[in-house]
């Protein structure tokens, strides 16, 4: 479990979804969508409703297209589009005039005119999202040693290239070849994976557990304590990791609360051992440790949540780049304060499970409908923005875990996290996210074993320019 999923169980939320499948992966030689300039021929705003993020305008050779990423709820063959057009011109087909996208091969012509005359043509074509479950990494986490099954799965990038992933509660070893199968409760509260850079064979990945091969992180040998880790940074032969302390309060998956004593967990480089912990002073219930990125002006900056209900506010950090050790500061609006009571929030996701990153120049800020049981959240959303303070952009929506339904349900899913240490050749970057079985709807757990795979996390591959036009 991730901090920010201490929730208000009894609220239960049903939720109208548009569903859509997210197999068709980008071509390498579709051309990236450019703005058309506006002139008295122009098309200035396109949509249809359900459909996905924003229209592209694009300019191949001199033809003018928008493209449409569109859901399975768009009925294509009473598609009513809203358009606007350049003053004084006109449009054929008209702006709410209903079109069928189905038996055009899902592209319609439109001709503007201008209001001296003038003529252009416009293609507009639908096309199936290009938001796909990635399968080498999805692999990854479909493991019969060491670490069999975990949530959570935040990353951090080694110098030496290596890549270390931060898990929650964990099934280690156990596993039944005959049933494929595991016990139904795991066996650590947090464990992480050691990735060899630029390799996604999970053989070859180190499950870091403690030296007796327990819960890795423990600063309090008592059971009634634990800690679930996130984000991470390094500095020379120091990795530190963020890491929240909870309690235990009984109750079954949601009892326990947070202590409000997050720290710092020190590994010793390159062994990466656990070699002490820095004990952090109280942030008024915001759980930094998102993320950390290292700014050429000598700090730090972080991110963290705190929960209002079903959304969360977001809210930035920062501390002196050489020394984590030292008064941290909060963005209060204007400025950086040393007083975490004049902090002022930077933006809000869709739920407690979200995730905040620096990718390449722009942050993004991803997270999930909120999900506390089977049927409930299956949607994936995203917003970013040029400075790290915001403001954001208005979330859309990137992606539905269709692919994870069960007997026709959807599952408890949670903790989408960006990983822009895994942006491939097609300019597309890993966002992972965990699914938690299918309590509300059935029992996984059979006879006291379950399918590993109904606790798994899921890798998904989101071409940058669905985030933002101008990545």
């Amino acid at each position: 479990m991730r901090k920010n999923l201490n929730l208000t169980i009894c609220l239960i939320l049903t939720s109208a979804v548009i569903l859509f499948s997210c197999k068709k992966q980008h071509k390498k030689n579709e051309p990236v969508p450019e703005p058309v300039k506006s002139d008295s021929t122009a098309i200035i705003a396109y949509s249809i409703p359900n459909q996905l993020g924003t229209s592209f305008f694009t300019k191949v050779a001199d033809s003018l297209k928008i493209i449409i990423y569109t859901t399975d709820s768009l009925d294509r063959e009473n598609a009513i589009p809203a358009i606007q057009v350049a003053p004084g011109a006109t449009i054929s087909p008209a702006s709410g005039e209903k079109v069928n996208f189905a038996s055009k091969g899902d592209k319609i012509t439109y001709r503007v005119t201008s209001e001296s005359g003038s003529m252009a043509k416009w293609y507009i074509e639908l096309r199936r999202p290009l938001v796909y479950r990635d399968p080498i990494v999805t692999a990854f986490f479909e493991r019969t040693e060491g670490c069999i099954a975990n949530d959570a799965g935040t990353t951090t990038l080694l110098d030496d290239g290596r890549v270390l992933w931060t898990l929650g509660d964990t099934y280690i070893d156990r596993y039944r070849e005959s049933d494929k199968t595991v016990p139904c409760l795991f066996q650590v509260r947090n464990a992480a994976l050691l990735q060899p850079a630029n390799n996604w064979n999970w053989r070859q990945t180190q499950t870091l557990l403690s030296p007796a091969k327990g819960t890795l992180y423990q600063p309090i040998a008592d059971g009634k304590y634990f800690n679930w880790p996130s984000g991470g940074f390094q500095i020379g032969d120091t990795v530190f990791v963020y890491s929240g302390n909870y309690e235990s309060t009984g109750g079954g998956g949601f009892g326990f609360k947070g202590t409000g004593i997050d720290m710092l967990v020190k590994m010793k480089y390159p062994e990466m051992t656990v070699a002490g912990y820095h004990y952090l002073p109280r942030f008024n219930d915001i759980g930094f440790g998102s993320s950390f990125d290292k700014d050429a002006d000598g700090f730090t900056y972080t991110y963290g949540f705190k929960q209002t209900f079903i959304y969360n506010d977001v809210f930035a950090a920062r501390f002196p780049s050489n020394n984590p050790y030292a008064a941290w500061t909060f963005w209060d609006g204007t400025g950086w304060s040393t007083d975490i009571k004049k902090i002022k929030r930077i933006g809000e996701s869709a739920s407690s499970g979200a995730h905040i990153a620096k990718v390449k120049n722009k942050f993004v800020l991803v997270s999930s409908q909120f999900s506390v049981g089977c049927d409930q959240g299956k949607e994936i959303y995203i917003a970013s923005s040029n400075n790290r303070t915001g403001p954001y952009t208005t979330r859309k929506k990137i992606y539905t875990i269709d692919g994870d339904k069960l007997d026709g349900h959807y599952p408890f899913f949670y903790a989408p996290i960006l990983h822009p240490e895994f942006i491939n050749e097609k300019n597309e970057i890993l966002i992972t996210y965990a699914v938690n079985g299918f309590s509300g709807c059935f029992n996984t757990c059979k006879s006291g074993r379950m399918d590993p795979d109904t606790y798994r996390l899921r890798g998904i591959r989101v071409p940058l320019y669905l985030i933002d036009s101008s990545f």
